[in-house]
């Protein structure tokens, strides 16, 4: 784990190897522009009230304060993002975005069909989440294969879990009308096999993680 903890110190140090600019506009305003060391510019005004105010020196040091505290935002932004990283493999990341947008498609494909069931993604529960991760991964492991056999999978998966058919899909009696061989599934239910096969393997060529 990356430490999260940035000290004054670190800043301090960013601030020392970059291009510092001052310039006075006017009669009672100072800009400051620090240029780091990667050519990102942070730049900050400090206005006094009157020109008989102001004091170049002075305002020059009110805006380095400023831009200290912006830099260790930034900074610790950038840190966010690494550790983010690390928490989220390649391969976790990949299976979690392409399982968010075939979980979306399939809601409103859903949802065309008269069937206002599914939640959003966010607001599912988890084990419906994990059932569709579950489907990623064995398509991202197995290419090549039919939605028939993404559909088998999703099958033993169900019966894994304690699922079995019934005519209607009951949650708490975990039946489900689609616990069936593909060929024996509704058109319309094998299609979302068929769009689910689709995203899934166009979003792996895309390799956006």
């Amino acid at each position: 784990m990356i430490n999260m903890e940035l000290q004054k110190e670190d800043v301090d140090k960013l601030v020392a190897n970059s291009i510092i600019k001052t310039k006075r506009v006017g009669n009672k305003s100072v800009v400051v522009t620090v240029i780091l060391e990667n050519g990102f510019e942070v730049t900050e005004t400090q206005q006094s009230m009157t020109p008989e105010d102001f004091y170049l020196n002075s305002g020059k040091k009110y805006c380095l304060n400023r831009i200290g505290h912006k830099i260790a935002e930034l900074e610790a932004y950038r840190l966010h993002c690494e550790n983010h990283k690390k928490i989220w493999p390649p391969r976790e990341r990949e299976v979690e975005q392409i399982a968010f947008v075939a979980y979306q498609l399939n809601k409103v494909y859903c949802e065309f069909n008269d069937d206002d069931s599914q939640l959003d993604w966010y607001d599912a529960e988890e084990w419906v989440c994990e059932s569709i991760r579950n489907g990623v991964k064995f398509r991202l492991d197995n290419a090549e294969v039919s939605a028939s056999l993404s559909h088998e999978n999703w099958l033993a998966h169900k019966q894994a879990t304690g699922w079995k058919y019934g005519k209607i899909k009951d949650i708490e009696k975990k039946e489900h009308p689609c616990m069936v061989p593909f060929d024996e599934l509704p058109v319309s239910q094998q299609f979302k096999d068929v769009l689910f096969k689709a995203v899934v393997d166009a979003m792996r060529r895309m390799k956006v993680w």
